[in-house]
């Protein structure tokens, strides 16, 4: 019996067994700490990011990729890497489609909620050539969540309003106040069995609401403009007015020399 194998994401999990000739009687019991020293099957460099470091360690937004900025080799980008050579995927199924690749495909198009996700590993060399999808040379592998034979779930609330924000220094120095913030970022899942041992179920629900007011203004002409008629002023000083829809119809007759009444405002 080997117990406990700690099993992580694209990763190789070699279990070395060694016995010995024994009485019929004798046990053979192999116990180690589950965590892999050294890999000797696979040359891939990469990180894993627990469950435990995902719930525990804050997160703005709510973003997974932020996590993967704390692997070893990240420096705005993993090892020198072009932001183009890199990848991701959930359960194995690509992130990112990859039509555009102007700016990478480090952050996933179709992203699994932060309560969703279980596990991530990311692999900065030396991928298999069944782990880079043809795509890239480094890899973010994110593993969601599943439900199990015991029933468990989590709930989250972020708040935060403007009194609980420290004002700028630039807004304290002109006696600017603080602007309003209101955020609400709420959710939590759920996951159990079906059919102990044989079908589960694992499912989450988030919400964000930040409500706001916007501003918004457009310019439009005078009511005498809307007919034609501008006015200027000479090079004289002389105030002057005129229609331009004459004027262009006496230079070219085939211009309008009245405004379409469609394009009046009503």
């Amino acid at each position: 019996m080997v117990s406990p194998v700690l099993v992580q994401v694209a990763s190789v999990t070699d279990i070395a067994v060694s016995l010995k000739i024994g009485a019929l009687a004798q046990t053979v019991e192999v116990s180690g700490e589950g965590v892999t020293v050294l890999q000797t099957s696979s040359n891939m460099i990469g990180t894993t990011i627990d469950l435990k470091q995902i719930e525990d360690l804050p997160i703005t937004g709510r973003d997974l990729t932020q996590l993967s900025y704390l692997t070893p080799g990240y420096n705005r980008t993993w090892n020198g890497l072009p932001s183009i050579d890199q990848g991701n995927n959930i359960d194995g199924v690509i992130g990112s489609p990859s039509r555009m690749k102007f700016t990478g495909n480090a952050q996933p198009v179709v992203s699994a909620r932060l309560e969703d996700i279980g596990e991530m590993t990311v692999q900065t060399d030396q991928l298999d050539l069944d782990q880079d999808f043809g795509q890239a040379i480094m890899q973010i592998n994110f593993i969601i969540r599943r439900g199990g034979n015991e029933y468990h779930g989590r709930v989250y609330e972020d708040f935060r309003n403007a009194d609980l924000n420290a004002n700028s220094w630039s807004n304290n120095g002109y006696g600017i106040a603080r602007p309003p913030f209101i955020l609400n970022d709420f959710g939590g899942s759920v996951g159990g069995p079906i059919r102990k041992n044989k079908l589960f179920f694992f499912g989450s629900f988030s919400m964000s609401k930040s409500p706001g007011t916007i501003s918004a203004s457009n310019l439009v002409l005078t009511p005498a403009a809307q007919t034609g008629a501008f006015t200027y002023t000479g090079s004289d000083g002389v105030t002057r007015t005129i229609n331009l829809l004459s004027m262009a119809n006496s230079f070219n007759s085939a211009l309008p020399g009245t405004v379409n009444p469609t394009s009046l405002p009503s």
